[in-house]
């Protein structure tokens, strides 16, 4: 089995370090290098990962050069991940960007466009994809034991990414604030879900705590034909949040997730409206991005499923959509363009 060579760029969003330990832990993928303009950064990753000389660098053009990825992890700053996907993917490497997938709509496309272009993958990376319970639960869904589903609510947050306040994460223009960092996670499983988008969105967003810019809170609506989606996102709750992910209700029957590995399922043909906790298993080389990178590659096949092109070009355009609606206070209608 050929073993597929990897580098993490531009570390703006932490959780570049969790992948690349990720890339260790998996057979098949080799961590060979790290670009970051951070010199800082770069000597955490020196001694973390047992990276040196050559396999550290400030450019990410002389790291590829020098190492020769097959293909490269970014977490940049939002606005920022077109531009690197059309270097790297000018450069022959294919492309992971971590989510929201990018800023704006034209990004997405402006990516997607660069690597068919250049033969190469692109694969946005939404930590929900490798939850084994929610995969578990989508196949229910799609049995139909639930029903026709009419309402997902997806509810996520903590109390801020950062305690620096001038940090990117809370400047709009870099593609800060709540609404893109956790109003994506309830677009995507949505979009993935009901397998379309919804016909219009409405949104509000203020923020309410923290001395920032960006918004600290906000809610998106998106109106279907036959459900109606609400995501809400938080960068001020006090506390863990005691269950991420979605509560999904159907005509016949609801399912609520605890977590990565479990969910619990309620349908009328339990006695008295019995609550049942159901464990989902692994999916096998479904368990990180870059297992499933490899497997794409291998394949010459783009993802597909929660995180296809379909469904995360479709989460952005909901997001474009929830960002016109929270700049006008008016609903949104979709297609956006």
């Amino acid at each position: 089995m050929k073993t597929y060579r990897v580098i993490g760029v531009d570390s703006s969003h932490m959780h570049l370090f969790g992948l690349m330990r990720q890339v260790q832990q998996t057979d098949g993928v080799e961590l060979v290098g790290f670009a970051d303009p951070d010199a800082g950064k770069r000597e955490r990753v020196a001694s973390e990962f047992g990276l040196a000389g050559a396999q550290l660098n400030a450019d990410y053009r002389r790291l590829v050069a020098d190492q020769q990825p097959d293909f490269a992890f970014i977490c940049s700053t939002n606005s920022r991940h077109h531009e690197y996907v059309a270097g790297l993917a000018e450069l022959g490497v294919h492309c992971i960007v971590e989510k929201p997938f990018a800023t704006h709509l034209w990004q997405v496309d402006a990516m997607v466009k660069a690597c068919r272009e250049h033969d190469v993958i692109l694969m946005c990376n939404f930590p929900t994809a490798w939850s084994p319970s929610l995969r578990h639960a989508r196949q229910a869904v799609q049995e139909g034991i639930i029903g026709r589903v009419f309402q997902i609510t997806y509810r996520g947050g903590h109390n801020g990414p950062t305690s620096d306040h001038a940090s990117w994460w809370y400047r709009p223009e870099d593609g800060g604030g709540v609404f893109l960092d956790y109003c994506c996670y309830g677009a995507a499983v949505s979009t993935w879900f009901l397998g379309k988008l919804p016909k219009r969105v409405a949104g509000l967003a203020a923020t309410l705590a923290k001395p920032v810019r960006a918004e600290d809170n906000a809610v998106l609506l998106a109106e279907y034909d036959d459900a109606l989606c609400i995501f809400q996102a938080t960068w001020t709750r006090i506390g863990k949040e005691p269950s991420y992910g979605p509560v999904i209700n159907g005509l016949g029957g609801s399912i609520t997730m605890l977590d990565n590995q479990s969910y619990l399922l309620v349908t009328p043909e339990k006695k008295d409206g019995e609550v049942v906790r159901i464990e989902a298993p692994l999916p096998e080389g479904r368990r990180n991005a870059a297992e499933y990178m490899r497997i794409c590659i291998e394949a010459g096949e783009w993802p597909q499923g929660p995180i296809s092109l379909e469904v995360t070009r479709g989460s952005q355009e909901i997001l474009e959509a929830g960002q016109l609606a929270l700049r006008t206070g008016s609903t949104v209608s979709l297609p956006v363009y």
